[in-house]
């Protein structure tokens, strides 16, 4: 897991797969961008930008993945998000579905948190067991890109 700011991230080359593809999308003026899916780099890099509401810390849910890594930044809001590195010892409550990349955990009794906000990025790789979309005091609306890259 990286977490740092947006213009820290070519720092990251050696950690972060595809990052010449990324670092071209993040020049590019991502608030413009409707929801949706955004292709970068076939199906090597993409991205999704979506607007929703945050939720209680109780109701978030850890997830991770295998194939793809995140690259999440906020471009309006700020959300808080647990993280727990190398998930293999979470107990799974949904098993890992390969089309979606996905698989989800039980929350364990203790975690990081971290906030993202504008101009800061987190960086999740494999294993990183990450629960996003939490509020940051009052529940609010964010606009959010996720980043996928192949890993």
């Amino acid at each position: 897991m990286i977490y740092d700011t947006i213009e820290s991230i070519g720092i990251y080359r050696s950690s972060i797969p595809n990052l010449d593809a990324v670092r071209e999308f993040l020049a590019s003026d991502l608030a413009a961008l409707p929801d949706g899916k955004v292709a970068i780099d076939g199906d090597r890099v993409f991205a999704t930008i979506s607007t929703y509401g945050t939720k209680r810390l109780e109701d978030g849910v850890f997830e991770a993945h295998s194939r793809y890594a995140d690259i999440q930044l906020l471009l309006d809001g700020e959300e808080l998000c647990g993280v727990v590195p190398g998930a293999d010892w979470l107990k799974e409550t949904i098993a890992y579905d390969p089309a979606r990349d996905i698989r989800f955990f039980a929350s364990p009794p203790s975690f990081a948190r971290i906030t993202l906000s504008s101009g800061l990025f987190a960086f999740f790789g494999a294993r990183d067991a990450h629960m996003p979309g939490i509020a940051v005091g009052a529940m609010g609306r964010v606009r959010k890109c996720v980043i996928k890259t192949l890993i």
